[in-house]
């Protein structure tokens, strides 16, 4: 059954090809037709910008956290209002930033941590890159 693509006008609910056939059949079709495909592709991009950007933001949420939307702004709420609307490190309102506070979390667990502003959160990340910080503290030195 996972082998075959839903389809609502089939009467048992699933295409007649399998998905290997089906995504066969389009690469074929889109080498052969990349102009068409590619002002398909726009067009559809075009009228459905806010779909894309919920669906990015969705499979971004997912693949980084492992848990869904409705999960990750009820996290983010209770964080904010726990902190205060400021940055777990330097303190920072979340009104400082034009982007707001960042959901910090474990790059190796997962694990959520807290609200971080931009400017903390991307230090934290060069500062857990250990190798980065070795060849980090090493170059003024080279350089005297």
């Amino acid at each position: 059954m996972s082998e075959f693509y839903r389809s609502k006008q089939a009467k048992d609910s699933l295409h007649s090809w399998c998905k290997t056939c089906v995504r066969v059949t389009q690469k074929i079709y889109s080498d052969k037709n990349k102009t068409k495909k590619a002002a398909s592709d726009k067009e559809y991009s075009d009228k459905n910008k806010d779909k894309i950007a919920k669906w990015n933001r969705t499979r971004a949420i997912r693949d980084r956290f492992g848990i869904t939307v409705k999960k990750y702004d009820q996290v983010k709420q209770e964080l904010f209002e726990k902190q205060d609307g400021c940055c777990a490190m330097c303190g920072a309102h979340d009104s400082y930033y034009n982007c707001g506070l960042s959901l910090d979390h474990n790059h190796d667990t997962g694990q959520i941590r807290e609200l971080l502003c931009v400017v903390c959160n991307t230090k934290l990340a060069y500062i857990e890159d250990i190798e980065f910080v070795v060849k980090a503290k090493a170059y003024p030195a080279k350089h005297k």
